[in-house]
């Protein structure tokens, strides 16, 4: 019988590294795998935040027979002159996702800057009209730390409307007659080049309103399943990217899919109105008019990209 070594031996030098090694092999292995479950989870989540928030626009839709402006910037004023409103299309939905308090709340008479409505919004979380992939989503400020002019504390938002190909400036677009109705044309339907919910403001010097009407479903000729109505834009990047705020709830197919060019230098007047994009890799969610839900691979063909943007431009999309 051999005789028991009163010493215990322990690990070497060598063995505890190889040890160690092995173990950050392994974490190397599992780290991305756990972290496209958790982006796959993240994406669930924002498609079904698109879902709801399509649901709620057709609800709207069916209880006052066309869709609501994507952003309104002035309304005629009695006696005369404008008065500034700066609201968008998500103001208008919050009955329909069971935000009723909050929709009565803000006095949309008035600036959604001013006094109470702005307080209504500053320092809270509103997870439907933020997607959970931005990394940015946390912030009731700008990415760098910097207040969205007016509405300092409030976060931005990640889902806006389609105007198509527009080139929106101050509610006006350089895409149809500079007079009247900009997108109206002689018969009273819609030009084309006009996205499903654009901007619609009241002009004092020819009092008139100058836009995109309220837009009703029968006037998408080009199919309700063919047509974007919502899609992802990463606000925070812009200096009027809060929440509501008008310019903050549109954006425009004229700019490829997350274009560099989708962030404008802060001297440009069309700053607020870029492209689509987001923060998921290789595309963005949209909600198509019928109210289902698409990823849109950053790839996609421009001039298909372009149609999905209008309402009645009439063009063959076929698959995509």
């Amino acid at each position: 019988m051999r005789p028991t070594d009163p010493r215990k031996r322990g690990f070497t030098l060598i063995e505890l590294l190889a040890v160690i090694a092995v173990i950050a092999i392994l974490i190397a292995l599992l780290l991305p795998a756990v972290q496209q479950a958790r982006e796959a989870a993240r994406r669930s989540d924002c498609s079904n935040r698109m879902k709801q928030l399509g649901l709620a626009l057709h609800n709207y839709h069916d209880t006052f027979q066309s869709l609501m402006a994507g952003s309104h910037d002035r309304v005629p004023r009695p006696g005369g002159g404008t008065t500034a409103l700066s609201y968008n299309w998500g103001v208008l939905a919050l009955p329909f996702i069971e935000q009723g308090a909050l929709r009565r709340r803000i006095d949309i008479s008035q600036r959604i800057s001013n006094g109470s409505n702005k307080s209504n919004l500053q320092y809270q979380r509103w997870p439907v009209f933020s997607c959970p992939t931005n990394p940015y989503a946390h912030l009731y400020a700008k990415r760098d730390g910097t207040n969205f002019g007016y509405m300092g504390g409030v976060q931005a938002q990640c889902y806006v409307a389609c105007v198509g190909r527009m080139n929106v400036n101050g509610g006006a677009t350089h895409d149809c007659s500079s007079k009247g109705t900009y997108c109206l044309g002689p018969d009273g339907n819609l030009r084309q080049k006009v996205g499903i919910m654009g901007p619609w403001d009241f002009q004092n010097a020819t009092q008139t309103w100058k836009g995109v009407p309220p837009t009703k479903f029968r006037q998408v000729t080009d199919g309700l399943s063919n047509t974007f109505m919502l899609g992802e834009k990463n606000n925070e990047s812009y200096h009027n990217g809060a929440l509501f705020w008008n310019q903050a709830g549109i954006a425009r197919t004229s700019l490829k899919l997350n274009s560099p060019s989708m962030v404008l230098p802060a001297a440009s007047s069309e700053r607020s109105q870029g492209g689509f994009s987001s923060h998921h890799q290789g595309g963005a969610f949209f909600t198509l008019a019928d109210g289902s839900v698409r990823f849109m691979s950053e790839t996609v063909d421009f001039l298909l990209y372009n149609s999905l943007g209008d309402i009645a431009d009439g063009r063959t999309v076929g698959k995509f």
